[in-house]
């Protein structure tokens, strides 16, 4: 709810096609792919193994903290070469009203 008014499903759909229109510019003019996942394992495995990244915050570390599919997912670039080049967890939070 926002200001005593709830998001419409146009409002919705209107930011959608915003985020898809985004993420469309940014796969072009970086030559990325940009995708979302669930699969803890492979996050795990790429957090594992990339060079050079601290140590996880265990709020975001699914071997350590209450990250999981009922309340997280991330999101992911592939270079050319399908190789991961960024990630980016995030927790989903719900709340009755949005303002509290």
């Amino acid at each position: 709810m926002l200001n005593g008014h709830y998001l419409s499903d146009g409002d919705f759909e209107a930011i959608g096609v915003a985020i898809d229109h985004h993420v469309e510019l940014i796969e072009d003019v970086f030559n990325l792919t940009i995708d979302t996942s669930v699969d803890w394992d492979r996050w795990n495995e790429i957090r594992e193994t990339a060079e050079g990244l601290p140590r996880s915050a265990i709020n975001v570390d699914p071997t350590q903290g209450n990250v999981g599919n009922w309340n997280s997912f991330y999101l992911y670039c592939e270079d050319e070469s399908g190789e991961v080049v960024a990630l980016l967890l995030q927790k989903r939070l719900q709340f009755e009203d949005l303002l509290q």
